[in-house]
């Protein structure tokens, strides 16, 4: 009985409900990750042109120094609008599972991140990537 209560609380935890699942699938039926999102949020105009604009924030967690070298350990967060993931029945936020492929910026970082995390805001269309 023990490992059936456990399993249960790590799947309500881990993965998405049925409701969850079923927006989300209707709306990559037709999502193409390869177009990049319209949403005026993510634009700014100036004199010199219209730019594509992504809020980056760096969050810093532990620092260690080594002989010659500065150990970082941080997490970047960068937060976009999509208005074509706006999922009025869904209120919140959750991780989209790696089946679902949002479009997403070329970040190129050095070292590569460990772990990489996409969520969804489904109220605004915001989608923020977590990278680790």
């Amino acid at each position: 009985m023990r490992i059936t209560w456990i399993s249960m609380l790590v799947a309500a935890v881990t993965s998405l409900s049925l409701t969850e699942r079923n927006e989300i699938s209707r709306k990559f039926k037709y999502y193409y990750s390869s177009v990049r999102p319209t949403a005026p949020e993510n634009y700014v105009t100036n004199v010199n042109g219209t730019f594509y604009r992504i809020v980056v924030e760096f969050h810093l967690i532990e620092t260690r120094i080594r002989r010659r070298s500065l150990l970082v350990n941080a997490v970047i967060v960068y937060h976009w609008t999509d208005d074509r993931l706006i999922l009025r029945e869904l209120f919140d936020d959750f991780e989209l599972p790696r089946e679902f492929e949002p479009w997403l910026p070329r970040v190129r970082t050095i070292p590569a991140p460990h772990t990489v995390a996409v969520m969804l805001s489904p109220a605004s269309g915001i989608l923020s990537l977590y990278h680790r």
